[in-house]
């Protein structure tokens, strides 16, 4: 991103061309600078191009958002209360931002990052089922303040029958 390089650059230079600040000063603000070899006196050109390169996407930071969240967003529907919609108005205008904004960061700002195996992702994938059952457990609840199921422990079942319903739903299909 522009951040990270104006930043790095500012420090490229701070340090290594204009030797603006005192020895030890400069020694304090060398680790903030990636790639920053043992010497005070010659930042070579490879570690400057390394300095410079962008970030790698951060997707394991970014799936815990997208679990977190909603998760968060749909424990609303357990309260009675009239701004609940709004809570869930907001979170689909998140949603929106999030996509748009992740298209642009991640495709024009960041570098390709290798993920070898497919943890990361099923992980993520089964996590999700966090939320959705969130929802199946909300919809008991309401079912019980109702009187259409006998017992609380209905919530609780939904919750679990729902996560598994998602999780041998993934592993019998993918």
């Amino acid at each position: 991103g522009i951040v990270p390089f104006l930043w790095n650059s500012f420090l490229m230079y701070l340090i290594y061309v204009w030797a603006a600040l005192p020895a030890p000063l400069l020694k304090l603000l060398k680790p903030f600078l990636p790639w920053a070899p043992e010497s005070m006196e010659v930042y070579p050109t490879r570690n400057a191009e390394k300095g410079l390169e962008p970030m790698e996407v951060g997707l394991p930071w970014d799936y815990a958002n997208n679990i977190i969240i909603p998760s968060v967003s749909f424990s609303m529907l357990f309260f009675c209360s009239s701004s609940v919609w709004k809570m869930c108005a907001a979170t689909f205008w998140w949603s929106v931002f999030v996509y748009c904004y992740y298209r642009f960061i991640h495709l024009r700002f960041n570098k390709v990052a290798q993920y070898t195996t497919p943890y990361l992702d099923v992980t993520v994938t089964i996590a999700w089922g966090l939320p959705l059952s969130i929802l199946a457990a909300a919809s008991a609840y309401w079912g019980v303040r109702a009187a259409r199921l006998p017992s609380y422990w209905c919530v609780l079942a939904a919750f679990f029958a729902s996560f598994a319903l998602w999780v041998f739903g993934y592993i019998g299909l993918v």
